[in-house]
């Protein structure tokens, strides 16, 4: 027989997998960034330390955040900083660049926001 706390657990597991599971990922640009702003070593405004955010104007997509105008992406998400990189490289050489974006709940970085998961310079 299980326990309260356990069947806590176990319903919490699964609505993080059903949740991940109906995650989805889409393309979205070429496109032009706005602005790139990157949080400091102090968490403010809801954002954690580190956090990357980039305004790409608006983006209409038909995932399930519901924010067009941000994109927010942890920084554990771009350990290596490789798409920062490639951020500032087309901001700072005005190219346009192809954003692929997730809604998935478990690499979240800001609520109602798509997280970015992956960057093409054109």
């Amino acid at each position: 027989m299980k326990t309260i706390p356990s069947l806590i657990l176990s319903t919490a597991a699964l609505l993080c997998a059903c949740g991940a599971a109906l995650a989805a990922e889409q393309t979205v640009g070429p496109l032009s960034l706005t602005s790139i702003a990157v949080i400091g070593a102090v968490p403010t405004a809801g954002h954690l330390a580190g956090n990357v955010e980039i305004n790409v104007g608006w983006v209409g997509h038909g995932l399930a955040c519901t924010d067009h105008t941000y994109i927010t992406t942890r920084q554990t998400t771009d350990k290596d900083r490789a798409m920062l990189t490639l951020l500032r490289s087309a901001k700072d050489n005005s190219r346009q660049i192809a954003l692929r974006i997730s809604d998935d709940p478990l690499i979240n970085a800001f609520p109602t926001r798509c997280s970015l998961v992956g960057v093409e310079l054109h």
